[in-house]
């Protein structure tokens, strides 16, 4: 009996304790509501029940139109700084659009974000405060801003983990010299990432890459070697 409550408080994060009992009802199973209530809040207690609506399953609600955004910055051998702003999709994890500069200021937003709605309208777009991000007009544009409280990184953590990436996978083993260097480095990784890498959150495929059954596995090599592409050959 407990166990069934909890799964239709799990399966069901909008019902109480009235309507479950409710439900029961219909099963012909009698049970107080403050049963169901206790029942409810030692499964709580022992994190078997997560709170109602929690910011991740937000998130998953909004998967179709939801996107998140962030600087990174690229120091040069020569101690040239570059800041490279991304937009990933939490669907699917691929970087939508990114772009490279040394002065991200209003102007340099403005644009990259002209061409973002131009091709996502009406989408949600999650940044944190910081910065230029900050105070951007959101509202002049087919763009719903939502920012994420201070200090709290995981609320925009697919861009955060994909900032831990790109520096772990690629930008960490080079020595970068020039702005041109940079740029042919990020899209090979990025081809990469969006491509082939796989991704834990959306079950390790790579969407639009079917796992293959047959034919001998070829392998091609990424960012001169530090990645490797397998594949079945056809």
């Amino acid at each position: 009996m407990k166990l069934l409550i909890k799964n239709m408080k799990i399966d069901n994060y909008l019902w109480g304790c009235k309507r479950i009992q409710d439900e029961l009802g219909k099963r012909s199973i009698d049970v107080s509501r403050e049963t169901i209530r206790k029942v409810i809040q030692d499964y709580r207690k022992s994190g078997e029940i997560k709170p109602n609506y929690s910011w991740s399953r937000f998130l998953k609600a909004h998967w179709q139109s939801f996107y998140a955004c962030d600087f990174f910055t690229v120091d040069t051998f020569r101690f040239k700084r570059f800041y490279v702003f991304f937009i990933i999709e939490l669907k699917s994890r691929k970087i939508v659009h990114y772009n490279v500069t040394q002065n991200p200021n209003i102007l340099f937003l403005r644009n990259q974000l002209s061409y973002f709605e131009e091709l996502y309208p009406d989408s949600y777009l999650i940044h944190d405060n910081s910065g230029e991000l900050k105070c951007f007009p959101y509202h002049e544009y087919e763009i719903e801003g939502v920012a994420t409280t201070p200090y709290s990184p995981n609320l925009n953590a697919y861009a955060e983990r994909f900032i831990r990436s790109v520096h772990q996978e690629c930008l960490d083993w080079f020595i970068i010299f020039s702005e041109k260097q940079l740029r042919n480095i990020l899209k090979s990784y990025m081809d990469y990432y969006n491509k082939f890498c796989p991704h834990q959150g959306i079950n390790a495929i790579p969407e639009g890459n079917p796992p293959e059954i047959s034919g001998k596995i070829i392998k091609t090599p990424i960012l001169f070697g530090l990645h490797h592409h397998y594949y079945r050959a056809s």
